[in-house]
Formats: C-alpha cells, structure tokens, sequence
C-alpha cells in the first residue's frame, strides 16, 4: 500500500528554511529523517510553542524529498513531502 503525505510545495534551493505549514504544541529540538539514494540521512532543528516549524534546507536540490519529522524523543510529528528546485525561486 503507497503512503500518502502532505505535499507542501517546491522551494529554491537558496532559501534557508522549508515552511512546513506546522505549528509547534512544544519548546525544544526536533529531528528530521529522510532517505536519498538509499541512504538514510537526518537534520535536527529547534521549535518554539505556538510558532511554525520551519525545516532547515540541508536537502539535495533536484529531488522530490520525503521527510519524516519527529520530536526529540522519536515522537513523530508528521510526514511531508516537498521538492527542491535547482536553482533559487
């Protein structure tokens, strides 16, 4: 069975931070795990109560990008998918 995410949108490859359209219930870190080319990678990033959680752009431009989002402790928060454009929008 295909998994569906949300798809938020496509973003330039300069912009420093993915909107991800989340707003954070907690204060503290964050992790974001994905998988390119097989191999798993993970960022980490810091959220506020009551304001967005935005997703530094540490993610290879080109690609269609899956990502789960969790909270410090494995919690998942939720699932996305965006794409990262080669150039800047």
């Amino acid at each position: 069975m295909l998994k569906c995410d949300d798809f938020i949108g496509c973003f330039g490859s300069c912009e420093k931070d993915i909107s991800s359209g989340i707003t954070s219930d907690f204060t503290g870190d964050f992790i974001v795990e994905y998988e390119f080319n097989g191999v798993k990678k993970t960022i980490s990033g810091n959220a506020t109560e009551g304001q967005e959680i935005k997703l530094p752009n540490e993610f290879i431009p080109g690609a269609i990008h899956r990502v789960l989002i969790m909270k410090s402790d494995k919690t998942k928060i939720k699932s996305l998918s965006f794409k990262i454009y080669n150039q800047c929008l």
